[in-house]
């Protein structure tokens, strides 16, 4: 944890580099774009020359005040659509799969959305920060992917898909790991017995990961990651060393 102390208070001193690179003429997914890192990369897009950026947010009310207060920042008019999307509600993931099938392309899809629950709370048959950070995430991902490479195909250039994640889980020790994860038995029942073909196998080796998406996919999808979480989730489920174990099998492009 030392190391990562450091590295926070000097991240928190250095200049980050201003985004100059053009995105003329590109269309832009962006999820969780209402209020801040999405937002704040939603109106770097559009200043940055994208044709289209795709706000997916859960409130469509909030969603349209950020359009406008892009546009208003930017002073382009009218690049701005705000599309509805629950990351909890896992149908709602699959029609906004569809809705952007229709698209004639994506250049780059930001998946951003996600929460933070403090308490255990359920969601769709398990963890509501599971099914968000992690299931809804990765479903909408994955439901990506056709439309992405259909956009490589077209414009002759990688589309590219990025995860946003967290370095919560630098912040616990391995004295809060036995101290602090206490699953009730129907907490621990949801653990070890999610659907295998609707999880992920984590490990603590990703914090951000942009995937090319010009080339075909293996038999079976494999991700690793354990920064899904923002930070202070303190959620039992949610516990940033808690690993879970499965893998994506091949089929349909939304897990059924």
């Amino acid at each position: 944890m030392a190391p990562f102390v450091i590295d926070f208070i000097r991240n928190q001193y250095t200049a980050l580099p201003y985004p100059t690179q053009s995105f003329s003429g590109q269309t832009i997914l962006v999820t969780g774009s209402n209020t801040g890192l999405g937002f704040e990369a939603a109106q770097h897009f559009v200043r940055l020359g994208a044709s289209k950026v795709i706000l997916a947010v859960r409130s469509l009310p909030k969603g349209e005040e950020a359009a406008e207060a892009i546009a208003h920042a930017t002073g382009r008019q009218d690049v701005c659509e705000v599309w509805g999307l629950d990351m909890a509600d896992f149908e709602s993931v699959k029609r906004f799969v569809k809705r952007i099938e229709e698209e004639e392309k994506i250049d780059v899809a930001l998946l951003n959305a996600s929460i933070s629950k403090t308490v255990f709370e359920e969601c769709n048959g398990t963890e509501a920060s599971i099914a968000v950070n992690v299931y809804g995430t990765f479903l909408l991902a994955i439901g990506l992917l056709p439309t992405l490479r259909k956009s490589t195909e077209v414009t002759g250039q990688k589309s590219k898909l990025t995860i946003v994640t967290s370095d919560a889980h630098f912040f616990v020790s391995p004295r809060s790991l036995i101290s602090d994860f206490r699953l009730t038995s129907r907490q621990r029942h949801h653990l070890t017995n999610a659907n295998p073909q609707r999880s992920l196998q984590l490990s603590p080796t990703l914090h951000h990961h942009t995937c090319q998406t010009d080339t075909p996919p293996p038999n079976s999808c494999k991700f690793s990651s354990s920064n899904l979480y923002p930070a202070n989730s303190r959620s039992p489920l949610t516990h940033p060393r808690t690993l879970f174990s499965t893998t994506f099998l091949q089929g349909s492009a939304i897990p059924a």
